[in-house]
């Protein structure tokens, strides 16, 4: 029972993990072009990607075991008390086990941002600092607000209103 916990807890790490990184490269798309475009090959950009997104993982992982392991005591007693068990019955986990989770966490993040960091050294880099913004339609299309969501569409539909 508490290793499906784990695991689902594990999952949902990893996916805000992905989405993060997802949303960071899209942020970072047209200083990785800079760099490209001042001589760094794809090795050096996809390396600079992955240190910065491993260490943005190193650091979260640190703040997260000090304070884990800060309240962790207090929860289990907590929880021995309120059901009724009595405090002092578990026991905080282990420096290895901690060990072993932060590893597994750093390397999840570090695994997660080499694959994009990958992907987003083989931009076009005439592509990406030509194109005037992220959510800007070319000069041939007019922007159309259908809630939040901008929608392009080409000048001639939109002159047949």
């Amino acid at each position: 029972m508490i290793t499906a916990l784990i695991a689902v807890l594990a999952l949902i790490g990893l996916t805000n993990l992905v989405t993060a990184a997802a949303v960071g490269r899209r942020d970072h798309l047209r200083d990785v072009a800079v760099l490209k475009a001042i001589g760094l090959t794809p090795r050096q950009v996809t390396a600079t990607l992955v240190t910065s997104m491993s260490l943005l993982a190193m650091i979260a992982v640190l703040v997260g075991a000090w304070i884990g392991l800060a309240v962790t005591g207090g929860l289990i007693n907590l929880q021995g008390r309120t059901s009724g068990i009595g405090a002092g019955v578990a026991a905080p986990p282990s420096a290895k086990m901690i060990l072993v989770t932060a590893a597994a966490a750093l390397a999840g993040a570090t695994v997660t941002a080499f694959f994009l960091a990958r992907r987003t050294a083989r931009i076009e880099v005439a592509a990406v600092l030509r194109a005037p913004g992220d959510h800007q339609p070319s000069s041939s299309a007019t922007q159309i607000r259908i809630g939040r969501q901008p929608l392009a569409v080409s000048r001639q539909l939109a002159n047949r209103r």
